[in-house]
Formats: structure tokens, sequence, C-alpha cells
């Protein structure tokens, strides 16, 4: 199997007690030998997108602050990029957005926290699922479970699906004082170490710095290694001074932070995606006229599809970078024993809401 098509029927037995109820199972990895080709139809033609610049263009102007985690040449920097560009376009210039690179806004919790605040200073910011999950959202939670996506069209069939849907609109309807407007994917993340490994043998004892996630951190020592006690945040420096042997990232957030030159053995283990929300401060979004909110929802749809269209062909070009550069990359054709491992994970995080992992499952 190539990497990123690995559901394996090892994890489909794990479920099946968990899924029983709702009559579906996990499915098993097809085993084709390449990744299936993303195609998504455009949800906004051309006179759909005509009509809302003319209708939005003559409303007051409003400047909002977009807070983006990423650099501007990272996936995530040039699909917020996009956004920008057909946001502005589309509320025929009664819209600005500010956007902010490279976390010059602050770190991603206090983003969230800002876009609480009365005066926070941020209406746009992109939220990785795993941070909504630590605040209340379940459903989101289920997409920061190991070995879930099955390939990078499985992820794009659930974005595309009223389940996706469901999932997008979780932050509003628990409360929490932003809303959805569309998701971000930036790859499938892997581990990276040190020292040379091989395989999932060689993780024992590992002390990985990773993200203050109880699924994160569920999946290291389901591996067989420890959680470093250095601050995610300071990664790169715990990897120079020896605090931890590796990490876990999206191979383009290695790749950009130069993690290949402190832990240069890239393992292609795949064990979650790298996914997001892009959330907008409900404030913010209630002050817009209901031409600009159209304008908005209809650029955060074509930033999806401008998502789907980028994200393999940077991944590839990447790949190929680090290659030259001399990174050791350690391929992961079978995961079966990496999903097994995981299991007890897996079924932590999905026995409350089995039905709708099932849905999500059987998006494959």
């Amino acid at each position: 199997m190539k990497p990123n098509r690995f559901l394996s029927a090892v994890l489909a037995g794990t479920l099946a007690v968990g899924l029983t109820a709702c009559g579906s199972t996990a499915p098993a990895s097809s085993g084709a030998e390449s990744e299936p080709e993303v195609v998504i139809s455009s949800a906004v033609d051309s006179e759909q997108a005509a009509s809302t610049a003319a209708a939005a263009g003559s409303d007051p102007a409003v400047t909002l602050v977009f807070a983006e985690s990423g650099t501007q040449d990272s996936t995530t920097g040039k699909v917020a990029s996009y956004f920008k560009e057909k946001a502005e376009e589309l509320s025929g210039g009664s819209v600005t957005i500010d956007l902010n690179f490279a976390g010059v806004l602050g770190s991603e919790a206090e983003v969230f926290s800002a876009l609480g605040a009365e005066d926070g200073g941020v209406d746009l910011a992109r939220l990785s699922t795993s941070l909504l999950s630590e605040h209340g959202c379940d459903k989101n939670a289920l997409l920061t479970v190991p070995y879930t996506f099955a390939s990078r069209a499985h992820w794009w069939n659930f974005i595309t699906s009223d389940v996706g849907a469901q999932v997008l609109g979780e932050p509003q309807e628990i409360g929490l004082p932003f809303r959805g407007l569309f998701f971000v994917e930036d790859g499938f993340r892997d581990f990276f170490t040190v020292r040379s490994v091989t395989g999932l043998q060689d993780f024992k004892g590992l002390r990985l710095c990773v993200a203050d996630s109880a699924i994160t951190g569920g999946i290291v020592e389901s591996l067989g290694a420890v959680v470093s006690d250095a601050p995610a945040e300071d990664l790169y420096t715990a990897l120079q001074t020896g605090q931890a042997d590796g990490g876990e990232l999206s191979l383009n957030s290695y790749a950009v932070g130069g993690y290949n030159q402190v832990a240069n053995t890239l393992i292609l283990d795949g064990h979650t995606l790298s996914s997001s929300q892009v959330v907008m401060r409900s404030a913010s979004w209630d002050a817009l006229t209901e031409n600009q909110q159209t304008a908005l929802t209809q650029a955060g749809t074509l930033a999806e599809e401008y998502n789907a269209q980028i994200s393999q062909q940077e991944e590839d070009r990447v790949l190929d970078s680090l290659r030259s550069q001399g990174c050791n990359i350690v391929e992961v054709p079978d995961k079966s024993d990496w999903a097994v491992a995981c299991s007890n994970v897996v079924e932590q995080y999905t026995k409350d809401q089995p039905e709708l992992y099932a849905q999500i499952l059987d998006l494959a």
C-alpha cells in the first residue's frame, strides 16, 4: 500500500463492537497502488459570484483581521491568501481582509482567547481541530483520531458531505464565540526523530515533543514512546539540546520549520491528518450585511476547493526537496501494526459517538 492508504482491517475489527449498534464498521484499506485523485466540483459558479459581488459592493466598508499561524509560502498560508483574494472580490471591495501570517498575532491559544474577547483585535483565525477538541468540540475531536482517514480523497469526501457541514457547525452549536467558515488541511502528520529509526519497534522509550493534546499524547504512549516535558513551541530547541528525541508535524510544517536540520529521520506513518477550521468571531459576523456574509461563505467554499487542488502537489514538492537535502525518509507501506497499537486511543475517543464516526469512515 502507498502511504495514506492504510485504514486497516485490523482497525475495523477493533471498532466493530463499538459500531455494532449503528450497523457499520470501519472500511478496510483498498490496497490501491496510487492515491485516488481528489475531484471537487465547484459549488460557486461565475454567475453566482458576479451577483454576490454586485450586491455586496455598495455595502459599508469593513476590515477584518485574520490570524494565520502558517507562513505566507506554506500550504495553509496560500489557502488563507486565496480566501482573502476571493472574499474581497466577491464582496465587491466592501470587505478587506487584513491577513497576518506566521503567528504574529499570538499563539493559537492566545488567538482563541482573542476571538472571545470584546475587543481582542481578531475577527478571523485558523484553529486546529485538535485545539477545538480541547474546548468541547467532541465532533471535531473525531478528526484527530489516529488512522481515521484512509486517504486525502477520503478527507475531501468528508468535507463536501452533510457530515462535514455538521462538524464545521459545531463551535457555534456548543456556544463558542465564533462560527466555522471552512475547513483547511495541511496533509497527514508524521513523526520525525534525531536518531535513526527504521520502524515501530524503535519507538520504545523515545521522548517526543508534541502539542498539548490528550489524543496526540495517547498516540505517542500507545506507540511505546513518552511525551517530552518540553513545550511544543520549544520543539526546535528541545531537539537541539537533547530534551526531546523527536516530534510530529505535517510534512509541510516539518520542512518549512527546517526540522530536518536537527531531526533528519522522517517516518511517513501518517497517523492523523493536520486539519483545522477557519473561524469567524460571532460579533464580527453579525456586524456584516447579508450580502457580505454570503461573500465570505462563498469565498470559504472556493478556498476549500483551492486547498484540495494544491495539497498533494505541495507535499510532493516538499518531499522531493527533503530527499535532495539528504533527509532520511522512512516509508511505512503497511500501517497495520501502528493501527493496532493505537486501537485503545481510537476506542476511547469514538465510543461516545460511534454513529457519527462510522459515517466519517463510510465516506472513504
